[in-house]
C-alpha cells in the first residue's frame, strides 16, 4: 500500500491528470528498457574479433538484448495463439446460416 501511495504522489508531482492503474503499476514496477540495437550489433561484431577485449558488462548487455528479443517473440506468439483461440470460440458461438446479420 505504501508503494501505491508513493506512486500516486510521484505521478501527481509530474502530471495534473488522474493516473490510470497502468501508470501506477509502471511507477512501482517500471518496464525494462528497450535495447539499443546499434550498440548490440557493435558489441557482437567486437566479440567476433579474437584480438578485441570485450568487457563482462558488454557481454551481459548482449545477453540482455537476446533475452529481450526472445521474450518479445514469445509474447507475440502467445498473443497470436490467444487471438486464434478467441476467433475459434467466436466461430462456434455464431450461427453459420446465411440469414444471420453479422453487422451487429
Amino acid at each position: 500500500m505504501d508503494a501505491v501511495i508513493k506512486a500516486f504522489g510521484s505521478w501527481m508531482r509530474r502530471s495534473s491528470i488522474m493516473p490510470t492503474p497502468a501508470d501506477i503499476v509502471n511507477i512501482i514496477d517500471p518496464p525494462a528498457p528497450k535495447p539499443d540495437w546499434a550498440a548490440y550489433v557493435s558489441i557482437r561484431q567486437r566479440m567476433k574479433d579474437p584480438y578485441t577485449f570485450v568487457m563482462d558488462d558488454e557481454k551481459a548487455y548482449v545477453r540482455y538484448c537476446e533475452r529481450y528479443s526472445v521474450d518479445k517473440l514469445n509474447s507475440y506468439d502467445q498473443r497470436q495463439e490467444a487471438q486464434e483461440q478467441l476467433a475459434e470460440a467466436q466461430s462456434r458461438l455464431l450461427p453459420s446460416g446465411d440469414d444471420y446479420d453479422h453487422s451487429i
